[in-house]
């Protein structure tokens, strides 16, 4: 997974994400101080959607990614719609593209319930 994560990242990195409301593609954190923190195996024990990874998509990520939001073609709004995305979810994460400025950035805590949730294979738990 993790070999297939970095390749992914490496195709994508200068793709243009979406940004909220006019915001910058580079992310709240900036490419610059970006950590790497995608774990190589699922962490123990593993983040759960419903208690550690849908808060996090609730409070921070529907204020764009829902129905009549500015990126409503994308939604996160479901453990379907999210687990859909999760290879597009992961590198926007991991290159601190999401979520975009002027949003304050995920915490180490927020970034690792979401990338370690998906390192374990994203299950509906």
């Amino acid at each position: 997974m993790r070999s297939e994560l970095g390749a992914l990242v490496l195709l994508v990195a200068c793709a243009p994400a979406v940004a909220c409301g006019g915001g910058s593609s580079s992310g709240a954190g900036g490419a610059g101080d970006c950590p790497d923190e995608v774990p190589a195996t699922c962490p123990v024990p593993p983040p759960t959607f419903g208690a550690s990874v849908s808060p996090i998509f609730n409070a921070v990520c529907t204020n764009c990614h829902a129905p009549g939001q500015a990126a409503s073609d994308q939604p996160l709004t479901s453990y379907a719609e999210i687990s859909q995305r999760k290879d597009a979810i992961v590198l926007q994460i991991d290159s601190c593209r999401m979520p975009p400025a002027p949003t304050p950035p995920l915490t180490s805590d927020e970034r690792a319930a979401i990338l370690g949730w998906i390192v374990c294979g994203a299950p509906d738990n």
